[in-house]
């Protein structure tokens, strides 16, 4: 079973595969963009809490996505499953992304596994971590 849930205005919520939770609590609005937020695969979790036109996704298997206000920042944690071998450790992500605050910003954490990316206030930063480790801009 999956859970979507959006509690505001101007917000598209999506969760699909099993186990996957996707929240949007906020409104977004026609000037600054619509809250969108995907939590798609294995046991995903995508929030944006507050703010508007930010695009908040966990996808794959086992991710973390998360916005805390803000305005138009994009958050993504992601990796790729491979069902031809589904105990492979990198079927397993384990990857976090998040942005506090802010406008502009991209925190990408994938494929994995156990990336985590971050940005935290400020203006149009970028924080990408492929692999194994934490970048926090």
């Amino acid at each position: 079973a999956n859970v979507a849930l959006n509690a505001g205005n101007y917000g598209v919520v999506a969760a699909s595969g099993f186990a996957n939770i996707a929240t949007n609590v906020g409104s977004g609005n026609l000037t600054t963009g619509i809250n969108t937020v995907t939590a798609q695969g294995v046991g995903n979790v995508a929030n944006n809490l507050g703010g508007s036109g930010n695009t908040v996704q966990a996808l794959g298997g086992f991710n973390r996505a998360l916005n805390l206000g803000g305005t138009r920042n994009n958050v993504r944690a992601f990796n790729q499953i491979n069902l031809n071998n589904p105990f492979k450790l990198s079927n397993f992500g384990f990857n976090s992304a998040f942005n506090i605050g802010g406008k502009n910003n991209t925190a990408s954490a994938g494929p994995g596994p156990l990336a985590t990316a971050g940005t935290i206030g400020g203006d149009t930063k970028t924080a990408a971590q492929t692999g194994p480790g934490i970048k926090i801009k």
